[in-house]
């Protein structure tokens, strides 16, 4: 283009008319700009100063974070607010406390409970099925044979031979009556105090067992020898001079009678298994001599095997879940030798069983120790 050409008037590309624009106009804009800018930019001074003020008031911790990517005045902010404390008053601090102590009650409870089933029902659990009744029971005439055939005064024999010789010398007699008393106490609850009698006449046993404490039961059986017939009948009313009973008996045979009550209804005195060669504890046998034809007995038995009965009938009297567990068991009697030409007579005199065994009730191991007197009349 020359200079003295005209500046061309239209668009090559629109068409249109050039506008011709002024400096001062492109002035003007630009500086209309920057004042909004500067305006904008004090506005948002003036809202972070707002904000800064307020979480200073509010013990508030603030965070200015410029997102990646973000640029010139846009900015985040992130605010984090901590928790205030709430004052503790006594009252919330007793609440804490006796909360504090009562989740500690619970948990002594809880461990005591638990400790004690573990201990009742699997460290002293005995398998007494692991016995057998037919390998442990003496032969009670033979033993009976062997005593008269020593020609032994009884201080110089078994204590536990001379018992065992005894209850068949006792089984053959027609009529006996055996007072009974005792206590037991437990280690939780009051104590039980027992009593009752067992009798013979002929072919009719009877047995009336009644036991009044923590636990108040009773009951009378009669058994006949001929039909192996047992009528049970349960009390309705226990004291010690008017005790009554049911109108109805439970009825057992021979064989349901031993399963139900462990012991043999036609040895009611003894409940345990006696033999010197297998439940008899070795060393804790004496006998010494009273005068006048008696004399004093005294073992102790093994308290796993000689109970394998006898627990049947403690669990069916106490109303347990479960059979006790033994520790110790000890026997004591009196009897009576008479040795003449026609025949020796032994007979009892007096019984005393000592006991001591660890019971569950409602989950909780309980130790319980007692004693049982048999005092016979002829």
């Amino acid at each position: 283009m020359e200079e003295n050409e005209e500046p061309q008037k239209y668009s090559l590309v629109t068409g249109e008319k050039i506008k011709k624009k002024s400096m001062w106009s492109l002035e003007t804009k630009h500086e209309a700009k920057k004042t909004k800018e500067k305006r904008e930019k004090r506005k948002l001074s003036r809202k972070v100063k707002r904000v800064d003020k307020k979480l200073h008031v509010n013990d508030e911790q603030k965070t200015e974070v410029a997102p990646e990517g973000i640029t010139g005045q846009t900015k985040v902010l992130i605010v984090r607010k901590q928790d205030k404390e709430v004052p503790v008053t006594p009252k919330r601090k007793f609440l804490n406390l006796l909360s504090y102590i009562l989740v500690g009650i619970v948990a002594i409870v809880f461990g005591y409970f638990s400790g004690n089933f573990y201990v009742a029902n699997v460290l002293n659990k005995v398998d007494y099925d692991a016995f057998s009744e037919e390998a442990l029971l003496p032969d009670y005439q033979k033993v009976y044979t062997n005593f008269i055939s020593s020609d032994l005064s009884p201080a110089r024999y078994s204590a536990s031979d001379l018992f065992v010789a005894t209850i068949y010398t006792t089984s053959k007699i027609d009529t006996y009556h055996v007072g009974i008393s005792g206590m037991i106490k437990p280690s939780i609850g009051s104590a039980q105090t027992v009593w009752g009698y067992k009798e013979k006449q002929g072919n009719t046993f009877t047995y009336e067992n009644l036991s009044v404490g923590m636990l108040s039961v009773g009951e009378k059986v009669v058994y006949d020898t001929e039909t192996k017939v047992t009528l049970s009948y349960k009390a309705t009313k226990i004291d010690p001079s008017d005790t009554t009973y049911a109108s109805e008996p439970t009825t057992y045979d021979y064989a349901a009678y031993r399963e139900e009550y462990g012991t043999d209804p036609e040895i009611p005195y003894c409940p345990y298994i006696i033999n010197s060669e297998k439940t008899v504890l070795a060393g804790s046998e004496s006998v010494t001599s009273l005068g006048g034809n008696k004399y004093q007995i005294a073992f102790a038995l093994a308290p796993d095997s000689s109970v394998i009965n006898y627990v049947k009938q403690v669990k069916h009297m106490s109303g347990l879940g479960s059979y006790p567990t033994f520790k110790q068991i000890n026997v004591s009697a009196v009897i009576e030798y008479n040795k003449s030409s026609s025949g020796s007579e032994l007979r009892f005199i007096s019984i005393r069983y000592d006991e001591s065994y660890t019971v569950v009730y409602f989950g909780v191991g309980a130790s319980c120790t007692g004693y049982l007197e048999n005092t016979f009349t002829y």
